[in-house]
């Protein structure tokens, strides 16, 4: 007789099957394994949560391609220079012979012929220009891709642990969260809610041990409040007793110069 599935085995069966579940990896036996047993592990639910939340911080979408300005006002110069078609003649219902009529698709047919020269010649020109652009921005997608790749096994890891930042000053949790791997020190932070910073300005993480700052990075954020940042701490976190992140001087500061916005502890 099998014994009944023990709490305990439960959360771990779940933690197991969260990282796929979270993706849509699971089949359809693990799918309803899951949902059925979810609210029984908060654990578990706030693992979920957690990768869920980790996939929309990370989810990487390729800037779009905008046609050259002037490629406009060229196809509208060439519309303006092409004579109106002229009025179609009113023929009857029914006739014995059709009559013939001059057709205005030669005019249309040399109109979009035009226009297709100068699209064609303009995008060789725009696309050839922008070759480089695009190789830049392959090797930047592919090293997003790797930190993407190393973020989720941060989170995944067995022995890994997270932390929530609060606002330094009333002490309410963020929406900023810390997750590492306490022996190796490899970390990832990832933030929302927080305030876009004009250029010049940028925010820099900080790990305190005895009082003492040591700089990690230094991260930005986009116009919705998310960003994220990949690092690795120079010794074990155990090491450290408190993450702060102070807004700093574009490129970061060698040591803080502003009081910490979000703190948490280690």
């Amino acid at each position: 007789m099998n014994r009944p599935e023990q709490p305990n085995d439960l959360c771990a069966d779940l933690m197991a099957l969260i990282p796929a579940y979270a993706i849509g990896a699971t089949d359809r036996d693990e799918t309803v394994f899951v949902e059925r047993n979810l609210d029984a592990c908060p654990e578990a639910r706030q693992a979920l949560d957690d990768f869920r939340e980790l996939a929309d911080q990370l989810r990487a979408e390729a800037p779009p391609v905008a046609p050259p300005p002037a490629l406009e006002a060229k196809i509208m110069a060439a519309a303006r220079m092409a004579k109106p078609l002229p009025a179609a003649p009113v023929v009857p219902a029914v006739v014995a012979r059709p009559k013939t009529r001059t057709s205005g698709w030669p005019l249309v047919a040399g109109l979009a012929a035009a226009v297709a020269l100068i699209v064609f010649a303009v995008s060789s020109v725009y696309w050839s220009g922008r070759v480089n652009g695009l190789n830049e921005l392959n090797t930047a997608l592919a090293r997003r891709l790797a930190e993407n790749q190393s973020a989720l096994s941060i989170v995944s890891a067995s022995g890994g642990q997270s932390l929530g930042l609060a606002d330094a000053a009333s002490g309410e949790l963020s929406s900023v969260r810390l997750f590492f791997v306490p022996q190796t020190g490899e970390s990832v932070l990832l933030a929302d809610g927080l305030n876009p910073l004009p250029q010049d300005r940028t925010y820099q993480v900080w790990l305190l041990q005895d009082g003492q700052p040591v700089s990690v990075g230094v991260f930005g954020v986009d116009e919705t409040g998310r960003g994220d940042l990949l690092f690795t701490a120079p010794q074990s976190m155990t090491a450290f007793d408190i993450i702060a992140i102070t807004e700093e001087p574009a490129g970061g500061s060698p040591q803080p110069t502003s009081n910490p916005l979000l703190v948490g502890t280690i």
